[in-house]
């Protein structure tokens, strides 16, 4: 595992980078994935989906610039990924390529979507960057 950093929803803080993939599998937190390259990033995410509690759920991937910068549109995107991966994990790889203020606005529209859910139907969500966002 190159370095993953879990943050809480609410947390903007960025914490210390965890390199034990295991924990990172059995944690239900946001995870955020640096790999040098987007196959590492795809790969270390399918790893820990595998072998945490959602294996058997849908795993569903996604690129950062195939999502709309517009709120509405955001948020109606968001909805249709998280109804697509429900129980499973969601990975949006590349987020270095969304605007920081685009990264903000994914963070509060799938907060509120996340909560407006079944727990049965919560989704890890994992995102992924070939790059340091601090």
């Amino acid at each position: 595992m190159h370095s993953a950093g879990m943050t809480e929803p609410q947390n903007t803080v960025a914490l210390p980078a965890v390199e034990d993939e295991d924990a990172a599998s059995r944690s239900a937190a946001r995870l955020l994935i640096t790999s040098s390259t987007r196959q590492g990033v795809e790969s270390l995410a399918r790893r820990v989906h595998l072998t945490g509690p959602r294996a058997k759920l849908p795993f569903v991937h996604t690129w950062a610039c195939d999502l709309p910068v517009e709120a509405d549109a955001l948020a109606e995107q968001c909805c249709s990924l998280l109804d697509a991966a429900a129980g499973g994990s969601l990975l949006i790889a590349d987020i270095e390529e969304m605007p920081p203020v685009v990264q903000d606005m994914l963070i509060e529209v799938l907060a509120g979507l996340e909560f407006s859910r079944s727990p049965s139907a919560a989704v890890r969500f994992i995102s992924g960057t070939t790059e340091s966002l601090l």
